[in-house]
């Protein structure tokens, strides 16, 4: 999620104001990777504490007057007593609890003598604030009641060390925090999911610490006095569960730890009574289910689906030139994990993680069955619902799993949306709905990196093999039958392809904007880079329902109230074009998916119909949320959506 960081001196520390702000300076620019919505740090020194936010990334808040400022009187006190301890907080934000525009739901937060920074997400927020009525609640970012539990504890005689790990056993979610009290020379460093790296000379009376351990790497390499010295430091990690209370005058440092659980057990789980399993289907509104359709006699596909014909019983090619999906043995992929093991407690893997239900899955079976230590790398272009967001928080802090996020310019991805989109209401194509999802493919370009940069070799992605949604490139004149690989289609159906979208680029020249660049780099990364990535599913039978009961009885893990489906739900795209897809062709990417499992004998055709007929009802709200975070108009586009012919 966000980016924390800190730098802390003791009064053996020999390092200029200069220094520090050079320190400081890169520390935000390295973190604004993980969150560029809002900026903060807070200044301890001496009995002087300073706090200073903006609702702008890091590159921009460096050089306000303000960052400036805040070094300038520092300068000028450390001429006057250079003995002093120091302590600086810094944060990068992603925003999920909140808008930045308000500087109280930015970070670092003040409660009372509290001053603290925290990367995650506390699902369970609004239940503590419930469960603890005595605490005024002045924000809306979920950091908050955390401080101010802390604070309730420390008040009732509870020591620093105690109220962390009582703060943290109430906690669902994500959670990396570092604290400090105003009257107290010391800092707090603790972690559930081991996002937290230290590097510290007790020697030069220096720690500095960050979200991730690359950002220190980088540091260390590149800050002159850091490098000068860098046989007097240790680089650290705080393990998941852990945490350290550290003394400053002089370093003295305490190690604690506190359990980790996925959900608490003393609070009633309220499920989703939406959810349902195949032998319960839900009742349904056939209006989704469009009985003017000719379709398949074995599955549910219909005419309008891209480059369909039936035979004489009535088959569509779909379902005859279908390859049953079959599993490789456990057995063959743990015997494959055994050269990417390491025995040293480092990420063995990195998990492609988008906080949907099948990585979230598979984010459980790596670390519980196959016993690898994982890092969950997550690409976040600005369209992740804050549901996924919560659910990775869930599944990391439950699972005690360091998580990476690579944060997008988010607001120039939504603007690259808005504008594609209304090229597309221009001149509506089926064929470019897909460039509307073409901000988020960089997550295979940081899949390979972040695995670069930390050393691994072994990238895993948990994809549906029955998610297979053909119709998309369809519409736009490919062609695939029978095995479709993830991701991967020929030279000559790349060229097609190609063609397609500049043929429609020069039709609407909306489309000649500036997220040109960033569409081309997508569809390179796509369709042409290594995608060298071990597929989990290739080896562990996909089943339903096992994992909506494994995500929602163990984890807590979150569903959509507006769709009976668990799928889709972490893509805050998808409600949008798959109501497009059943205005204009009556069937949507539920109709392939459901059809894949009665191929598969997964699902009779009959409860496919019925499960289609519930899953393709329109989520308006969802559509709404979508079009509002983009900057479109909900009604104008509804209007133009509806007015659209159908193929039928």
């Amino acid at each position: 999620m966000c980016g924390i960081f800190g730098v802390v001196l003791n009064s053996k520390a020999i390092l200029e104001t200069s220094q520090i702000k050079e320190m400081t300076t890169d520390l935000l620019k390295f973190s604004e990777s993980r969150g560029k919505e809002a900026t903060g740090l807070a200044l301890q020194y001496g009995t002087h504490v300073e706090v200073i936010k903006s609702p702008h990334p890091a590159k921009q808040f460096v050089n306000s007057e303000k960052y400036k400022n805040l070094f300038k009187n520092l300068d000028s006190h450390s001429k006057l007593n250079s003995k002093d301890p120091l302590i600086l907080l810094g944060h990068s934000r992603l925003v999920t609890n909140g808008t930045q525009k308000n500087d109280k739901n930015n970070q670092p937060v003040v409660s009372e003598d509290l001053i603290g920074v925290h990367n995650g997400i506390i699902v369970n927020h609004e239940n503590l604030w419930a469960s603890f009525p005595s605490l005024n609640k002045e924000s809306d970012v979920d950091t908050e009641v955390f401080l101010k539990i802390i604070n309730k504890y420390l008040h009732e005689g509870s020591n620093f060390t105690q109220a962390i790990q009582l703060g943290f056993n109430l906690i669902e979610g994500a959670a990396s925090i570092a604290l400090f009290h105003k009257d107290a020379p010391h800092i707090i460093l603790a972690t559930n999911t081991g996002s937290l790296y230290c590097l510290q000379s007790i020697d030069l009376g220096v720690l500095i610490f960050a979200s991730e351990e690359l950002f220190l790497k980088k540091l260390l390499k590149k800050n002159s006095f850091l490098s000068s010295h860098s046989d007097s430091f240790v680089l650290t990690q705080i393990k998941s569960g852990q945490g350290v209370n550290l003394a400053l005058s002089p370093f003295a440092q305490e190690n604690f730890s506190f359990s980790l659980s996925s959900f608490k057990k003393n609070v009633e789980l309220q499920k989703n009574p939406l959810i349902y399993s195949s032998a319960h289907i839900p009742s349904h509104n056939s209006s989704y289910f469009s009985d003017s359709l000719k379709r398949c006699s074995h599955c549910v596909l219909p005419e309008t689906m891209p480059f369909i014909t039936f035979d004489e019983k009535g088959v569509c090619s779909y379902c005859l030139n279908y390859q049953k999906y079959t599993c490789e043995s456990k057995q063959t992929l743990k015997e494959n994990l055994k050269k990417y093991r390491k025995d040293d407690g480092t990420p063995d893997c990195i998990v492609a993680f988008s906080g949907g239900r099948d990585s979230s899955y598979g984010l459980h079976l790596i670390k519980k069955e196959l016993n690898l230590n994982p890092l969950a790398m997550t690409y976040d272009w600005g369209v992740v619902t804050d549901l996924a967001r919560r659910n990775q928080a869930r599944m990391c802090g439950a699972l005690g799993v360091e998580h990476i996020l690579v944060s997008a310019n988010i607001e120039q991805k939504r603007l690259n949306i808005k504008m594609n989109l209304e090229a597309w209401l221009k001149r509506p194509e089926l064929g470019m709905i897909p460039l509307l999802m073409a901000g988020d493919k960089k997550f295979f370009y940081y899949s390979n990196k972040v695995a670069k940069q930390n050393n691994i070799g072994l990238i895993i992605f948990c994809v549906n093999p029955l998610e297979k949604t053909e119709f998309k490139s369809g519409f736009s004149g490919i062609k695939q039958y029978g095995k479709v690989i993830f991701n991967q289609i020929s030279l000559l159906q790349n060229l097609s392809l190609i063609g397609y979208y500049v043929k429609n680029f020069l039709s609407e020249p909306k489309y000649l904007n500036t997220s040109l660049l960033d569409t081309a780099s997508a569809y390179f990364v796509s369709y042409f880079m290594n995608h060298p990535y071990v597929q989990l599913f290739d080896y562990y039978r996909w089943d339903e329902e096992e994992i909506n009961d494994v995500l929602i009885n163990e984890y807590n893990w979150e569903t959509d109230p507006t769709t009976t489906t668990t799928w889709r739900i972490g893509d805050g795209t998808a409600a949008f074009y798959n109501y497009v897809y059943h205005h204009i062709v009556g069937f949507t990417e539920n109709d392939t998916f459901r059809s894949n499992q009665i191929r598969e004998g997964i699902i009779t055709r009959e409860q496919a119909v019925q499960l289609v007929q519930v899953e393709n009802k329109p989520r308006y709200q969802s559509i709404e949320d979508y079009l509002s975070l983009v900057g479109v108009d909900f009604e104008k586009t509804m209007k133009v959506i509806d007015a659209l012919p159908k193929f039928y």
